[in-house]
């Protein structure tokens, strides 16, 4: 009877955490940003007898975010290379000043 009580226990906390993962979901369903998570479970291992193998209930081996890998990689690109063309257009502007400046320019020249 104690093995029963065990494997219930196992399920009960195991989806006890589930359920606070979904409303952690819910709370941040308006979160600019957020992504949403999910509760990954796993069978503990059997207790091995001589007439075959019995259950001993569940486990929680993850939460892992849920999000588009793709769309994740294109945010890190593109920020890269606004970076970048941010920092291209910023010396060009100083170059543009110098020569066109009307003290420093070519158009005296």
């Amino acid at each position: 009877m104690a093995g029963l009580i065990n494997i219930g226990l196992t399920g009960i906390l195991g989806h006890q955490a589930a359920l606070n993962t979904t409303g952690n979901n819910i709370t941040n369903a308006n979160t600019p940003g957020y992504s949403r998570q999910e509760v990954q479970f796993e069978t503990q291992s059997a207790q091995r007898t001589g007439a075959g193998s019995i259950g001993t209930g569940v486990s929680i081996t993850n939460i892992r975010r849920l999000a588009n890998e793709y769309l994740t990689q294109q945010v890190r690109e593109d920020t890269s290379l606004f970076g970048e063309q941010e920092a291209l257009n910023s010396e060009l502007s100083r170059l543009d000043n110098l020569l066109g400046g009307e003290t420093t320019g070519l158009s005296n020249a």
